[in-house]
C-alpha cells in the first residue's frame, strides 16, 4: 500500500542520499580545506602586517580566526588592533591568549609584555548618572548601553574623543564630550535633558548583559542549523512526494478511475504537501536568518561554531546540530 510505502521511504531516502554521497567519485583536484584557507589567510595578514596595513591585516587574521581558531593568530589579531587605535579589543586578545596558552610556552612571555604596557597606556572612563534622574534611564557612550556595574567604575577605553549620553523616557537627550589621552584618567557625569512636550514617545534601550553579543552570535548558529534542518526535510519529503505520485500515475486511469493505492497515495500527499512547503520556508529562513545574525556579530565576542549533518536514526533519517565554544 502506498501510505506503508511513505513510512519506509523516508529512511531509505535518506540512506541513498548518504550511499550516494559516498560512492561519489572523489573530484580530480580538491577544495581546499578550512585549514589550508586559514593559512593562506595568515600568511597574507603578516604580509600586510610588514607593509604597515594593519587594517587589512586586522581583516585577514579575522577570517583566517574564523575559518581555524588558533592562538597565533589571536596575538597577531591583537598587535594589528593595537596598532589601529582599539586597545581593548587588543587588550581582550592577548589576555584570552595568556589564558589559552601553556605556561612554558615562550609567546606567554611576549603577550604578558605586550599587556603590561597596553595596560599603562589605556585611558579609563568613569561614568556616572546625575542624581534625580528617572528611574529606568540607560547610559549609551559611543552608541552602546552601559551595563550597570559600568556605571561609576573607572572602564578601560579606547584614546581620542567620546560621546556619552542619558536616555530616560519622555526626557530629550543631552549628549557630553570626553576627549581622553593615553594614559590618563577621565571622568563624565551625564543627565537626561529637559522634559518633551505631551506626547512625544522614546523607546528606552535595555541595559547590556554580559554574554549579549556571543548570544547573538550563538543565537545565529542555532537558527542556521534548524534552517537546515528545514532543508533537509524538504528534501526527503519531496523524495516522498515523488514516490506517491508514481503511484498514482501508475493506478489512476482519468481522474475518476483509481484503484486502492493510487487513493492511498492521494490521502497521503494531503499530508506530505504542506509538511514539503513549511520546510522550504523554515530551511530559507533558517539559512537566511542565521547568516545574518552570524555576520553582524561584534568582534572580539565568545566565539562560536555549529556541526550540522545528516544521520541514520532508527526508523528514520535525521539533522544534528552542535554548536561548541571556543
Amino acid at each position: 500500500m502506498a501510505v506503508s510505502r511513505a513510512r519506509w521511504l523516508v529512511p531509505f531516502a535518506a540512506a541513498v542520499v548518504g550511499a550516494s554521497v559516498l560512492a561519489a567519485p572523489a573530484p580530480a583536484r580538491a577544495e581546499p580545506t578550512n585549514k589550508e584557507k586559514a593559512d593562506g589567510l595568515f600568511r597574507e595578514g603578516r604580509a600586510a602586517s610588514q607593509t604597515g596595513d594593519y587594517a587589512t591585516a586586522c581583516a585577514k587574521f579575522a577570517d583566517s580566526q574564523a575559518l581555524d581558531p588558533s592562538v597565533g593568530t589571536q596575538l597577531n589579531l591583537g598587535d594589528c588592533s593595537e596598532h589601529l587605535g582599539k586597545w581593548v579589543v587588543a587588550r581582550a586578545y592577548f589576555r584570552d591568549s595568556i589564558i589559552k596558552l601553556d605556561a612554558t610556552d615562550p609567546r606567554v612571555v611576549q603577550a604578558r609584555e605586550r599587556l603590561q604596557v597596553l595596560e599603562a597606556r589605556l585611558p579609563k572612563l568613569t561614568v556616572t548618572l546625575a542624581a534625580g534622574a528617572p528611574a529606568g534611564t540607560v547610559v549609551r557612550c559611543d552608541g552602546r548601553t552601559l551595563a550597570e556595574a559600568e556605571l561609576g567604575a573607572a572602564v578601560p577605553t579606547d584614546p581620542g574623543e567620546h560621546t556619552c549620553v542619558a536616555v530616560a523616557a519622555g526626557r530629550a537627550e543631552s549628549p557630553q564630550l570626553v576627549s581622553l589621552k593615553e594614559g590618563t584618567q577621565g571622568a563624565l557625569e551625564v543627565a537626561p535633558g529637559a522634559p518633551l512636550p505631551p506626547g512625544t514617545v522614546r523607546e528606552t534601550p535595555g541595559p547590556v548583559t554580559p554574554g549579549a553579543v556571543s548570544s547573538k552570535r550563538t543565537i545565529g548558529w542555532i537558527v542556521g542549523g534548524v534552517g537546515v534542518a528545514g532543508l533537509a526535510l524538504a528534501g526527503v519529503s519531496g523524495l516522498v512526494l515523488l514516490g506517491e505520485k508514481s503511484a498514482v500515475d501508475s493506478g489512476c486511469h482519468g481522474k475518476t478511475s483509481c484503484n486502492a493505492d493510487a487513493l492511498a497515495a492521494i490521502s497521503a500527499n494531503k499530508t506530505w504537501v504542506p509538511v514539503n512547503t513549511v520546510a522550504w520556508i523554515v530551511g530559507a529562513l533558517g539559512v537566511g536568518v542565521g547568516a545574518f545574525l552570524i555576520l553582524t556579530s561584534k568582534d572580539g565576542a565568545p566565539s562560536s561554531s555549529a556541526r550540522v549533518g545528516a544521520m541514520l536514526l532508527p526508523g528514520g533519517g535525521g539533522v544534528s546540530t552542535l554548536v561548541t565554544f571556543q
